[in-house]
């Protein structure tokens, strides 16, 4: 038996261990409308529509590319933003010794 229903893929509610995570930031960053949009348009070519762990293990395995898609920094990025503010903060002491 075939059963299809309409989901709301927006809904945080609906995923489970690290995709938790990756739909709080995409939900902190205020982008839901356009991840529906995004996997909408990700699922279009398939004869089929995708499952619940299907969509799940996207969001859990493939965090980054996603957040990537939708332009919204990665743990990477945002750790080379705080090294970069380090490594200023650094400077400016080293700086302000040799004066």
């Amino acid at each position: 038996m075939y059963v299809r229903e309409d989901i709301d893929v927006k809904n945080i509610d609906n995923y489970w261990s690290g995709a938790v995570w990756t739909m709080k930031r995409i939900e902190d960053a205020g982008k839901l409308d356009e991840y529906e949009t995004f996997i909408t348009n990700y699922f279009a070519d398939d004869p089929e529509p995708p499952k619940w762990t299907e969509l799940n293990d996207i969001l859990w395995h493939d965090s980054d590319w996603v957040l990537q898609q939708l332009d919204i920094p990665t743990e990477d990025d945002e750790s080379d933003v705080e090294e970069d503010g380090e490594d200023e903060i650094v400077k400016a002491i080293l700086d302000s010794k040799t004066e």
